[in-house]
């Protein structure tokens, strides 16, 4: 029937949907949200690689659209199924659900009685060309995220400064007698330690180098070779070491902090640091942290690093962005071969959509989702992630609890919902 004899043809019909709703529902998934329009569950499994390329996701929402409720149901209900998870927490609010579900806290600010050693070695597992699995020490690797986090330090560093740090760096390494021989981290031979009785038949683990051991050799190479640079950047160091202003992170790692990996929640806590120095600082530290010690250990075990209000390692307006926004993408490409994920959430995604590195971070990311947004992001947000006007001004309008899922090319809108028990564990938690 030709079309000026309907009163409402099916083009006009389907101009009346503001957007698709799809039915995500994998078989092994974890229970997300219901939809809105079916009224059935959305199901998904992270770690299937058959449906999805890699476990990443983003949670972008306007404060109050319910972000961090979303975030801790989810890390509450991928516990039950066996995934580990470390919460990197700029803003304290994850503290009490951790210490609810049994979980670890782990507390930087300068009063706290928990130190981290940024220098810290560690071998690691990887699969050889044969398929045989063996344990090496990735000592040039670790010299990268040392050099990094000297530049966030320091503001940057240039080509030529770099060179000469890591130089610094591998000699402090080698003083030590590390190598990237698993063996060479330990004392071989047998060692009695008088402080507590204890026998060692196998020996220990060898002292850890600190920051004022890099800086002394820094300082030292920087009389020797009579550099001015060199000198004027171990002078501006020295407010981390030992006595100094920030000089929290010149210490070797306690011993508690060792052996976390049982903990089904992880939490570092960074509130107290202060917020232009040493809160991006404190989360490079954690993030480095978390990738030496969580990630690499046990690929056969799930697990996801959560990465709140994220954009403050992408801002450009924080010292060193330019070292913390490569690694959090760095941290996004490599984290799928550990059988991990990595999720990033945030009020501020303008800061994301403004950083080369923070796209990448976005473009790594299989599943994403969307709380209300502020009308100073739409526009970044329709215009990244493709949306139809209907789904940005839903967007601009939905309720606490109410999200928009894009899982790789399915869409659907979700009501966020959580059991009574659920509700009442994080509601408690919070307070």
């Amino acid at each position: 029937m030709p079309n000026h004899f309907r009163n409402f043809n099916s083009g006009a019909l389907t101009s009346t949907f503001p957007f698709y709703h799809g039915e995500i529902m994998h078989e092994r998934g974890i229970f997300i949200a219901q939809n809105a329009t079916t009224g059935t569950p959305i199901l998904i499994d992270f770690y299937d690689k058959e449906k999805l390329n890699n476990s990443n996701i983003t949670v972008f929402g306007k404060s109050g659209s319910g972000k961090t409720f979303f975030v801790s149901l989810l890390t509450m209900r991928s516990a039950l199924r066996g995934v580990r998870t470390v919460i990197v927490d700029p803003e304290g609010e994850y503290l009490p659900l951790t210490r609810a579900l049994g979980g670890a806290h782990i507390y930087i600010a300068p009063e706290s009685d928990q130190f981290i050693n940024p220098i810290d070695l560690e071998a690691e597992e990887i699969r050889k060309k044969d398929g045989t699995l063996d344990m090496v020490v990735d000592l040039k690797a670790k010299i990268s995220d040392i050099l990094n986090l000297v530049g966030v330090m320091s503001g940057g560093l240039n080509p030529e400064m770099r060179s000469l740090v890591s130089d610094a760096l591998a000699r402090v390494f080698r003083n030590y007698g590390f190598s990237e021989d698993p063996s060479s981290l330990k004392v071989s031979e047998a060692y009695y330690d008088e402080k507590t009785d204890t026998f060692y038949p196998e020996g220990i683990d060898k002292p850890m180098p600190t920051f004022t051991d890099f800086h002394e050799e820094l300082l030292e190479m920087a009389l020797r070779e009579r550099n001015p640079d060199l000198k004027r950047l171990a002078g501006s160091l020295e407010m981390f070491k030992k006595g100094g202003l920030y000089d929290l992170f010149d210490t070797h790692t306690s011993p508690e902090l060792k052996n976390f990996m049982n903990a089904p929640i992880v939490t570092f806590d960074i509130s107290r640091l202060e917020e232009s120095i040493l809160r991006p600082i404190g989360m490079y530290i954690a993030l480095q942290w978390t990738w030496e010690k969580f990630l690499k250990k046990r690929p056969h075990i799930k697990k996801r690093v959560v990465c709140d209000e994220a954009w403050m390692l992408v801002n450009r307006g924080m010292a060193g962005h330019e070292m913390t926004a490569q690694f959090l993408e760095t941290t996004s490409r490599r984290v799928r071969k550990r059988n991990g994920g990595l999720l990033i959430a945030s009020q501020n995604f303008v800061e994301f959509d403004n950083s080369d590195q923070g796209k990448a971070v976005l473009t790594n990311a299989n599943v994403n989702f969307f709380l209300r947004q502020d009308q100073t992001d739409i526009n970044a947000l329709q215009d990244r992630f493709k949306l139809s006007d209907g789904e940005a001004n839903f967007l601009l309008r939905a309720r606490r609890g109410e999200t928009l899922i894009r899982v790789q090319q399915e869409s659907a809108v979700g009501n966020v919902y959580a059991f009574p028990y659920e509700k009442n564990l994080i509601e408690n938690a919070s307070h």
